[in-house]
């Protein structure tokens, strides 16, 4: 009985030091966050709708590219 009480104190300790690691992790993790949002913000988009036009221009210029590989491949079966 003396085995079992050993290992069952020894797992008791494992996951203790585990979960205190994890807990001391996800702190630090979040404190380094804090820090990073309040010394180096964001930058917000200023123009919101240019790049709603870029990315639609980009997709008109790409269709055609997609096309014509479609249209190769099928003719090459």
């Amino acid at each position: 009985m003396d085995i079992i009480n050993q290992g069952t104190l020894l797992m008791v300790y494992g996951i203790g030091t585990v979960f205190v690691f994890l807990c001391t992790l996800i702190v630090a993790m979040s404190a380094m966050s804090l820090l990073l949002n309040r010394f180096f913000p964001q930058q917000e988009n200023i123009e919101p709708s240019t790049s709603a036009n870029n990315t639609m221009s980009d997709n008109a210029k790409i269709l055609p590219i997609l096309q014509a590989a479609i249209d190769q491949h099928r003719q090459q079966k």
